[in-house]
């Protein structure tokens, strides 16, 4: 059961702020990085075009170009990234407007994009968020439950063991969710996150997550957090909202990893061999106008062990297109 990071472009996530249960837990881009250390990241195809159609990107190992992997089927789409533990890929395609229809795929560098699940309606597959765990297992929250697909016993484990810890869900509570080893779930929940242990315990990391008003607001309505990713016995929060990378370790201490200059905030995470990889994007204004000349464009940093910052990836219009 692993962290899904998905893209909702952001014309999309101010229409929808106040209704809808994914606005407020994921982004218009997420990241992974694979076994070989492939990083894929989500954003709009083509990145600075002026339509809404999601694409998941690959920069392979060691290159510093971005090629489009798999380009979503219609307009307007969401494309939800998730790693296993195992660093399997797995990307969630949502299509149309709520109910939404989504399928899934598993990605890989050596064959290409795999069809694992078809277009379902929410009851039976959705993304908000969703995981895969390393044996193949698919577990989404859909109004206010975890569901495991073909597997009631999971999902009835997961619902006892939260209400037996006094946590209660709705529909719009259920906001991030990501494996650790040994089988443990990290849920954020509201504002508090989460390790629900295989045994049923569950334990309180941090809470409040987020802050009441953050000084860095990218725009009205955005205090996000956006994405999460496990190291360890660590927890990364790409709080969009604050312009910040944070680390979360197993006692609720936090530290900060990374802070987003404006018109720059982050809205993917992951962590491979020591190095933390963030996704980030520019906030304009007016933040709605993708395809302007100073519109929303993607880059990618890496800050390594020792705290220093580069760039792996940066998107420029002038840049031609894969």
């Amino acid at each position: 059961m692993c962290i899904g990071r998905y893209l909702r472009p952001l014309l999309a996530l101010l229409a929808s702020l106040a209704v809808s249960t994914a606005a407020l837990a994921h982004p218009w881009g997420g990241l992974v990085v694979d076994a070989q250390g492939n990083v894929y990241f989500t954003f709009t195809c083509p990145i600075d075009g002026d339509g809404h159609v999601a694409c998941v990107y690959r920069i392979d190992a060691g290159a510093e170009s971005a090629k489009a992997v798999l380009i979503a089927s219609s307009d307007p789409s969401d494309l939800i990234l998730a790693r296993s533990p195992s660093r399997q890929i797995y990307a969630a395609e949502r299509v149309g407007t709520a109910p939404y229809r989504t399928r899934l795929w598993h990605l890989s560098a050596d064959t290409g994009p795999e069809l694992l699940i078809r277009f379902s309606a929410p009851d039976d597959f959705a993304a908000d968020p969703f995981a895969v765990d390393d044996e193949g297992q698919v577990v989404f929250a859909h109004n206010g439950a975890l569901i495991a697909i073909d597997n009631p016993a999971l999902s009835g484990h997961i619902s006892d063991a939260l209400d037996r810890s006094g946590v209660t869900t709705d529909l719009r509570s259920v906001r991030l969710l990501a494996a650790a080893a040994e089988g443990a779930l990290l849920a954020v929940i509201d504002d508090t996150v989460l390790r629900i242990q295989p045994d049923g315990v569950v334990q309180r990391l941090a809470a409040p997550l987020r802050i009441s008003d953050p000084p860095g607001l990218p725009f009205n309505g955005a205090n996000i957090v956006f994405d999460l990713a496990i190291d360890g016995d660590r927890q990364l929060f790409a709080y969009y909202g604050n312009r910040e990378v944070i680390e979360i370790d197993s006692n609720g201490d936090r530290s900060l990893v990374l802070s987003s200059e404006p018109p720059w905030s982050p809205h993917g995470v992951d962590r491979f061999n020591g190095k933390t990889v963030i996704l980030e994007s520019t906030t304009p204004p007016p933040a709605w106008k993708f395809w302007a000349s100073n519109a929303l464009l993607p880059r990618i940093r890496v800050v390594d062990e020792n705290g220093a910052v580069s760039i792996l990836y940066r998107y420029s219009p002038e840049i031609s297109k894969d």
